[in-house]
């Protein structure tokens, strides 16, 4: 059992189970924490505990349950209710329902006849009661115990008139249980839908309607979700409930209609999806009957009602009578009122022109229509138009309704993207062909332009004009107007414009960055500088999107040069820009950003330079990622330690940044001990190493799951490291010459120009060295040396240069010299490198692990619980504590 692996670990449960007696008896004297929350938790930690019955026999917790259940009348009601939950946890579990089932079921008796007979009207007491009968009704003695007291019946007593939804909830679930248990067609069952029957029967005589659904349409609704046996029953046996549903939708639409369009869809989806699991002629009769329905309800005038029935009704064959009746439903209406067909077959005049009085039926006709996707696409970009401007042989009360209806202008725009992304259907008319490419983008700039649209608008704009940017741009009228309306929104006032404009042009950068044509128009329009700009923009959304937009203008050479020129720019001075977006925009939006542009950019550079991994990464962004692992907000802390990770186990594998594996000892020899003295340094490099480890102990969990994550893999791939390679002389030597163990009798002219403190080769090479000898200053200065460190580099060749006699002895005595800094800088790197090989993560993963410490969570709980009553361990510490 997991308690005995818990008490193998040594945990002491007798302090545990001594605790926990005294919460029972703290709760049978009647006293109850005020905050319901601490009892929920009490009950979870109970359950992750692992307790054996014989431990909860020793708690005294199920003798404390079956004592307040059975005189639940004498105890408040929320401790009634925290001991039913009890004992449901008591029975849900296999190997405690054997121990505690007889005990249960007879504490329950007693409420159990006070519910029937209306006594018991505690909602919170019979919230639990349900609840407590779902894992009960899974054990076949269960069930046959909850069928024999009545409690389905009560249940659906309780459901007619439910005080509470949540009781309501638990009561549905409950039935829902047990139809799943018995079967639809058993015959403790048949009251079930009985009952239903004679509620619907109540709701088709009702003349006033709740606000909300009836709770037994939202129980047959949850019983026909994803229950095809249960659909085929309900039309073959139970026929009077489907006229019932029929009948209701011709009451005003409120939440019992929608209920019913719900039901009858769900049926028509699982029919199209499993045509034979109902015989044929029984879905006739049922398609026959939501024909004649769709025909009463348009014959009355309540098109909303018929339209919402008929998108229910598309999901069966295209070719089909009701399918055609039902597309014919959306279209005639929105033709006769935009001029496109003025011919009506299913609907008169008189019903069309009465919708057309009102505004809000309008509306909700052409949104319904539009949602339902059997509008051609010249209708939508019709009506789409018709939103900027009056249409021609269009009422004038029409224009007035949908003039700048921005719930129309979205629906017709997220239309035309579903139909861009269509290539082959067999509805006619709802994808966008060659023919309808130009009055779309004219439509699209059009609206984009608009200074007052919404930015929900604008960015739909967006989405669906990248799609046909080629032919945009290929007109001169079009490409001048686009270039135009850019440049204005990313100076717009509104900063949604600028926003959504910036990651407009991101877009078409990352899209289009290999098509000649498009990048030309791009640098054309100066759209790289006018990112540029954007950085400095005074909302962080803005400059955040500026960042990621930068990013895709880097990644294609010719826009970024093209931005480097314009604006005598260099790369470092673009690096420099993001780097002091890191360390001092004030919004944590745009830091973010700035990691992820790092990160981006090195990975992306590392894979196609041809300069080795350690020539990628500039000091400046090492110190720039530590500052993120200390920043305030935990993403930019997780952008960091994915940073960190990249670099070190990627510099071990001496692979490009981002690469998944690659095996270890195919890694050069020189190659890994110049990485492993660059990742020290890393390390050493103000305070990095102090600061990464300070995330394990983050205060956001995330981060520490990340951190140790990163942690973990470091370690595996140094753990491999370790034991797979022998000792290696570690010291960096940046041409990859040989190692000094090869050395030969004079240096080579690299090491002459490292040790003398000659220029290197650039600027990377410069600062590594630089950190690198103050490294060895300070090792050298740790090893009990009282010679100035200044004086440790080349003291032996500056005496070379006054004395020509004794050069051969400086040779010899400063190579020596340079032996003893190697040995030194070997140790130091070797010790560091082990040093995070060993940490011991088991610490902070138990801390992660909610299941290993929910002994210790379990006891602060029953702190808080104690401590509203009484003084626990002398009044100067808590149980945890002592614990």
């Amino acid at each position: 059992m997991a308690a005995s692996t818990n008490r193998n670990k040594g945990s002491n449960f007798e302090l545990t189970f001594t605790i926990l007696k005294r919460v029972v008896r703290t709760l049978m004297d009647g006293k109850m924490p005020p905050d319901d929350t601490i009892m929920h938790n009490f009950i979870d930690c109970l359950k992750r505990n692992g307790f054996s019955p014989e431990d909860v026999i020793k708690t005294e917790l199920d003798s404390f349950a079956n004592s307040v259940v059975n005189g639940y009348n004498q105890y408040d009601p929320s401790i009634v209710s925290f001991a039913i939950n009890i004992q449901g946890w008591l029975v849900e579990d296999p190997a405690f329902y054997c121990t505690f089932s007889q005990n249960v079921t007879e504490a329950f008796s007693r409420v159990c006849r006070d519910t029937k007979s209306g006594n018991m009207c505690e909602t919170v007491i019979l919230t639990s009661l349900f609840d407590c009968f779902i894992p009960l009704s899974k054990h076949k003695g269960g069930m046959k115990w909850i069928v024999h007291e009545g409690m389905v019946l009560a249940g659906l007593k309780l459901l007619n008139s439910c005080p509470s939804i949540f009781l309501e909830k638990t009561i549905i679930d409950f039935i829902c249980c047990v139809v799943e248990q018995l079967g639809c067609t058993s015959v403790e069952c048949i009251p079930i839908f009985e009952n239903i029957q004679s509620d619907l029967d109540t709701l088709v005589k009702q003349k006033t309607t709740r606000p909300f659904a009836a709770a037994s349409l939202k129980l047959l609704e949850k019983l026909c979700i994803n229950k095809p046996a249960l659909q085929t029953n309900l039309l073959t046996s139970h026929s009077c409930t489907i006229n019932s549903l029929f009948t209701l939708l011709f009451q005003p639409y409120n939440k019992n209609s929608e209920a019913v369009v719900r039901i009858i869809g769900d049926v028509f989806k699982q029919w199209s999806q499993n045509i034979d699991h109902i015989e044929t002629n029984i879905m006739e009769s049922f398609i026959s009957q939501t024909e004649n329905t769709l025909s009463d309800l348009v014959t009355g005038g309540n098109i909303e009602q018929a339209q919402k029935l008929a998108a229910c009704c598309l999901n069966i064959k295209p070719d089909s009578k009701l399918y055609i009746k039902c597309c014919q439903l959306h279209q005639e209406p929105v033709y006769w009122m935009f001029g496109v067909n003025k011919d009506l077959n299913l609907l008169s005049e008189v019903v069309v022109r009465s919708i057309m009085k009102d505004r809000s039926r309008c509306i909700s006709i052409i949104s319904q229509a539009l949602d339902s996707n059997v509008l051609p696409v010249t209708v939508v970009i019709k009506i789409l138009r018709c939103t900027l401007i009056p249409g021609e042989h269009i009422d004038g009360t029409l224009t007035s309704y949908v003039l700048n209806n921005t719930k129309i202008q979205r629906k017709c725009l997220e239309y035309l993207i579903k139909a861009n992304n269509t290539t082959i259907t067999d509805k006619d008319g709802i994808c966008i062909k060659e023919e309808h490419t130009a009055p779309v983008c004219q439509v699209l700039l059009d609206l984009y332009k608009n200074d007052e649209s919404y930015s929900m608008i604008s960015s739909l704009c967006g989405e669906l004009m990248i799609k046909h940017l080629p032919y945009i741009i290929y007109d001169d009228n079009m490409s001048q107007d686009l270039s135009d309306i850019i440049q204005h929104h990313l100076s717009a006032v509104k900063w949604e414009h600028r926003d959504n404009t910036v990651e407009l042009v991101g877009k078409i950068v990352h899209t289009y960055k290999d098509n000649f044509n498009m990048v030309e128009w791009l640098m054309k329009c100066r759209l790289p500088n006018l990112i540029w700009f954007s950085l400095k923009d005074n909302e962080s959304y803005v400059r955040a999107s500026a960042v990621a937009s930068l990013f895709m203008i880097t990644q294609c050479s010719q826009l970024f040069d093209n931005l480097k020129d314009a604006t005598s720019l260099t790369e470092d001075d673009v690096l420099m820009e993001i780097i002091n977006m890191v360390k001092t925009d004030t919004e944590a939006f745009a830091r973010r950003s700035a990691m992820k542009f790092l990160f981006e950019f090195f990975k992306s550079k590392s894979a196609t330079s041809e300069r080795q991994s350690l020539d990628i990464i500039p000091w400046v962004v090492v110190e720039c990622i530590a500052l993120a692992l200390k920043d305030f907000d935990w993403e930019v802390k997780i952008a960091g330690l994915k940073f960190v990770l990249a670099i070190f186990t990627n510099l071990i594998l001496d692979q490009s940044l981002g690469k998944d594996s690659a095996d270890l000892h195919m890694v050069e020899s020189c190659n890994l001990d110049r990485n492993l003295t660059y990742i020290t340094n890393i390390l050493c490099y103000q305070n990095f190493y102090d600061i990464l480890i300070g995330t394990l102990d983050d205060c956001d969990n995330t981060v520490c799951e990340k951190s140790l994550h990163v942690f973990t893999e470091i370690q595996s791939v140094l753990n491999t490291l370790i034991h797979g390679f022998k000792k290696s002389t570690l010291y960096v030597d940046e041409s990859c010459c040989s190692k000094l163990s090869k050395e030969k009798d004079e240096p080579s002219s690299y090491k002459k120009m490292k040790y003398c403190n000659c220029p290197s080769r650039d600027d990377n090479a410069r600062r590594m060295n630089t950190s690198l000898e103050n490294s060895d200053r300070q090792l050298y200065a740790s090893n009990g040396s009282n010679d100035n460190t200044d004086q440790y580099y080349c003291d032996k060749v500056k005496d070379k240069d006054s004395s020509n006699s004794n050069d051969d002895v400086n040779k010899c005595s400063c190579y020596n010299e340079k032996r003893m800094c190697n040995n030194r800088r070997e140790t130091y790197v070797s010790d560091t490198l082990k040093k995070i090989a060993h940490i011991d993560l088991t610490v902070y993963k138990k801390r992660l692990n909610h299941d290993e410490d929910t002994v210790t969570k379990l006891l602060s709980i029953s702190d808080d619980i104690l401590s509203y009553t009484t003084t626990l361990c002398d009044g100067k510490e808590k149980i945890s504590d002592c614990y």
